[in-house]
């Protein structure tokens, strides 16, 4: 297949132009007062005024073009994933910067310094803005959050009691309801800060997500390098009718990722890979901390339990459902002597870490094994939403979705003004550097 090749002021041009193509696709957004966006889908459109949703829709012609755009959507794709808000103000900054970057490269500026410029700034900027923060913790602030976030009075109380009500670390599930109205359900839940290995592994492919319902969960302390290593959990699980089942190890080889894929699309099981979370020294911990929660036991290297499965060494949840770099672990309905039974276990792992924090020597320890604690007392929030159509119900799952993100993070790292007014109070203070292309 032949190439084409660009070279200089051609393939800035291109680039430039996709990234002036994705702005002016989704900068009327802009702001609580922003225009909504119709995106025109396969079989029905979907009305949005949700940044990154309209930002995942753009695919230009021109090849060179669509390379800009990418740039910049993977930005406004992060700021979602970690935020929930600000996504199309990530693109509008971006575009700003690009294209007065390439203004002065074709002007003769060295394109490293610029770059360094921009880092520079960017640690200084960083540095201010948090100085201005303002701790969010009153139902008020998380209010005044949400509000700003899904522009809606009645909603945003809603979300913020709930919220404020759970934590900053609840973890959130968002589902369709036949009933019209917002309803929410609150129990213990489990967050992993771990995705799929593949997005072929996921069953939406609009929320780019992985949704299991009541799920097996086969827990492995080692490498999984042969798909021979988990097929005979795989068929056990898959003899006892569960077809969603959610494998977590330390790391996977590519032939056995490409394996699940082939039997989700063949039909035969939705199998989801994660990687075991990174706790410092504490990653074998963090395993069985997610095994007590699921009722599961780790299959340790040597054993040979992973030859001849036991179905009773596997974890089972309500719901789990996985994105590109989160997985939510949602309980069973379990009866009330089960669960009772439970949490008292939870009850002793939690004391038995706060012994540990106690006889720590090092920070990170201790900030390791509180976060083990703060992931074993986490609440989860069940949210269901009801509209009279599918596109009414679509968009206000897309603004519930950024608004929850939107208030963790505020709760997280605190709030400043926005509208681009923090911004203008600091620039003053940024210091000038000598040489002008950094400058």
């Amino acid at each position: 297949m032949s190439k084409t090749i660009l070279k200089d002021d051609e393939v800035l041009k291109k680039l430039q132009s996709g990234v002036n193509k994705l702005n002016d696709a989704v900068k009327n957004s802009l702001g609580p007062s922003g225009l909504n966006i119709i995106l025109d889908k396969d079989f029905f459109p979907q009305i949005t005024s949700d940044g990154v949703t309209a930002v995942k829709e753009v695919f230009l012609k021109d090849r060179v073009e669509n390379m800009g755009a990418n740039i910049v959507k993977e930005a406004s794709i992060k700021t979602s994933l970690e935020a929930g808000d600000g996504t199309t103000s990530s693109v509008v900054l971006a575009n700003a910067f690009i294209n007065n970057a390439i203004r002065y490269i074709l002007s003769g500026a060295n394109p490293l310094l610029i770059k360094k410029g921009i880092k520079q700034a960017e640690d200084e900027v960083v540095e201010k803005l948090k100085k201005l923060s303002k701790p969010v913790k009153t139902l008020e602030d998380i209010f005044n959050v949400a509000k700003i976030s899904c522009r809606d009075e009645e909603l945003a109380d809603k979300l913020s009691k709930i919220v404020h009500e759970a934590g900053k670390d609840v973890a959130v599930a968002i589902e369709d309801s036949q009933v019209v109205g917002i309803s929410s359900d609150v129990v213990n839940g489990f967050e992993i800060e771990r995705g799929f290995y593949s997005p072929f592994m996921a069953t939406n492919i609009n929320r780019m997500e992985a949704e299991l319902r009541d799920p097996a969960i086969i827990i492995f302390n080692k490498r999984i390098t042969r798909f021979q290593e988990i097929a005979p959990s795989l068929d056990l699980c898959l003899k006892n009718n569960i077809k969603d089942i959610l494998v977590i190890a330390n790391d996977f080889d590519q032939e056995v990722i490409g394996n699940c894929v082939v039997n989700k699309s063949k039909g035969i099981g939705n199998f989801v890979c994660i990687k075991a979370p990174m706790f410092y020294n504490y990653t074998r911990e963090a395993l069985e901390d997610i095994a007590l929660f699921t009722g599961a036991k780790v299959i340790e290297q040597g054993f040979g339990l992973e030859k001849e499965p036991v179905f009773e060494n596997f974890g089972r949840a309500g719901k789990i459902i996985i994105s590109k770099d989160r997985t939510t672990i949602l309980p069973q309905t379990e009866d009330v002597t089960t669960q009772s039974e439970r949490q008292m276990a939870i009850n002793e792992r939690v004391q038995v870490i706060n012994e540990q924090i106690e006889k720590a020597k090092e920070a990170i320890s201790k900030e390791q094994l509180k976060k083990r604690i703060t992931k074993l007392l986490a609440k989860a929030v069940t949210i269901k939403v009801g509209c009279f159509s599918d596109y009414e119900q679509q968009e206000l799952k897309d603004r519930i979705d950024d608004a929850i993100r939107a208030m963790k993070s505020a709760m997280e790292e605190g709030m400043i003004i926005g509208g681009g007014v923090s911004f203008i109070n600091i620039i003053d203070e940024i210091k000038p550097d000598k040489n002008q292309d950094i400058n």
